[in-house]
């Protein structure tokens, strides 16, 4: 189907028993003149609709006579998780989470393959990528990009976000080096940055449509940047770019929030987060700040259960001046 340059179809994985395609969803809207492509991903955790609705706003509201180059947008990479709300696909008894398994695999579970038609069908088109998150379910995250490593081509993509999209992370940790689409986009030689933006806790009407307004600003904001659309794009004022890793919990129980609980905020190191109880309000432990930096993300449920994680922090490991690192 094509509406004025737009080109919708479904990429086929695989098939269910009643012989029904199961797919990814792809519009590829093709611009007026030559220029870049762009590849926008959402849905790869399904708990996380805030990336979905960007996406469709963006379908709905790009020009092909305003575009040059192309711009590729797969709104729900993982139907099934998106159809039952999980983050990962309720059909796979192993290898859950999407954003776990790239490159993926041709012939392994249907989360695999998703990862394998991607990194091998889809990636190879784009001259960048920018992938959408929310915290889904578990936490409520602040307006953070994440990319795969420090270089030059993915602080471009990352400052291009615009304002309001000051804090830069990189996972460390548990968090380095997993087996996620930025990491498959940079072996690849694709700058690719991941946003994450509000969490389940951030579904009311005028929330989550701010939240959605602000990716879909930011991404018009890339486009800017890199010719895709004619106009001058906006920069921060600072950039911090950081090193982050889960923070976990050791027991579960009830949250109480404690004041340095709040999100984009700067905590020192063992500074209280969260004090967890049960159920008579014992205390069962008192989570704090393991070094100093900003509040990433926080949870997102007031009960949590056993070796859970409670949100993330990122230790600021250089500040930079936006106009080092503009396109």
């Amino acid at each position: 189907m094509n509406k004025k340059d737009k080109t919708y179809q479904i990429l086929p994985i695989t098939k269910r028993v009643d012989g029904s395609t199961i797919g990814i969803p792809m519009v590829k809207i093709t611009g007026r003149s030559s220029g870049p492509t762009l590849l926008l991903t959402a849905g790869i955790h399904g708990d996380e609709p805030e990336g979905v609705r960007t996406c469709l706003d963006l379908i709905s509201q790009l020009d092909s006579d305003q575009i040059h180059g192309t711009v590729v947008i797969v709104p729900v990479v993982n139907v099934p998780a998106y159809s039952m709300r999980k983050r990962g696909n309720p059909l796979d008894d192993f290898y859950y989470d999407l954003n776990r398994q790239f490159p993926g695999s041709q012939k392994g579970t249907f989360t695999q393959r998703l990862a394998y038609k991607l990194a091998k069908e889809i990636f190879p088109q784009a001259d960048l990528i920018v992938d959408i998150h929310s915290g889904g379910s578990n936490m409520y995250c602040a307006k953070r990009s994440i990319i795969n490593k420090d270089s030059e081509e993915n602080l471009q993509l990352a400052s291009a976000l615009g304002p309001g999209w000051d804090f830069i992370a990189m996972g460390a940790g548990t968090r380095k080096g997993v087996n996620n689409l930025t990491n498959t986009a940079d072996q690849m030689g694709i700058p690719a940055v991941s946003i994450e933006n509000g969490g389940i806790n951030g579904r009311l009407p005028d929330l989550f449509n701010k939240n959605v307004h602000d990716n879909v600003v930011a991404i018009k904001n890339v486009m800017k940047a890199f010719n895709i659309i004619d106009d001058k794009p906006l920069y921060s004022d600072r950039l911090l770019v950081m090193d982050f890793e889960p923070i976990m919990a050791d027991n579960g129980g009830l949250i109480i929030f404690e004041q340095s609980c709040r999100i984009g905020r700067e905590v020192k190191k063992g500074e209280k987060i969260i004090t967890i109880t049960d159920y008579f309000d014992n205390i069962l432990e008192v989570v704090e700040a393991p070094y100093d930096g900003i509040l990433l993300a926080i949870p997102a449920q007031v009960v949590l259960p056993q070796g859970c994680q409670i949100g993330s922090i990122g230790k600021i490991i250089r500040r930079i001046k936006p106009e080092r690192v503009q396109v």
